[in-house]
């Protein structure tokens, strides 16, 4: 019992230790991150908002109609890139709710506290690499979207245009 004991305070000091490590090298990551998501709404609603527009009018060139389906999915691309962020948030809001000890007995903290240090150990590289994959196209996607929506208003001008 006493060996148990002593593992699951081990686990328990190595997982936090891991966090705080993680935490620390990712405090700068997590603020430019949160500043390209809250960019990537902006754009996103831009860009949605252009295209509800334009849907507005009966479009008959063609080459309004593909520059209306690229923003359509430039935006749609946006949105994935955001559930899938607000997405990994829930989960880990989640894990970090169902973890709490609360009034379980040591036996319930002793298998929690082996599971975390499995988990750590068996998940830390697929996470971080995956981290890292979506930062990239979160980056990739903000640039792409900043590039479309810079003419956004041009192409409701010539719908406009076209209109008349």
């Amino acid at each position: 019992m006493g060996g148990m004991i002593c593992s699951a305070v081990v686990t328990d000091i190595t997982g936090r230790l891991i966090s705080k490590v993680t935490e620390r090298c990712s405090c700068n990551k997590k603020a430019a991150v949160n500043d390209k998501l809250w960019k990537l709404n902006l754009l996103c609603t831009r860009i949605h908002s252009s295209v509800e527009e334009s849907e507005r009018h009966p479009i008959t060139n063609n080459y309004l109609l593909q520059w209306q389906e690229m923003l359509k999915e430039a935006a749609a691309d946006g949105d994935e890139v955001l559930f899938t962020f607000n997405w990994r948030a829930l989960n880990e809001a989640s894990k970090n709710n169902s973890n709490q000890i609360g009034t379980s007995g040591p036996l319930a903290y002793i298998k929690m506290a082996m599971s975390r240090m499995v988990e750590y150990f068996h998940n830390a590289a697929k996470v971080l690499f995956s981290l890292d994959e979506d930062v990239e196209k979160l980056n990739s996607t903000v640039d792409k979207l900043e590039k479309l929506s810079a003419d956004t208003e041009e192409f409701l001008k010539l719908v406009e245009l076209e209109v008349l």
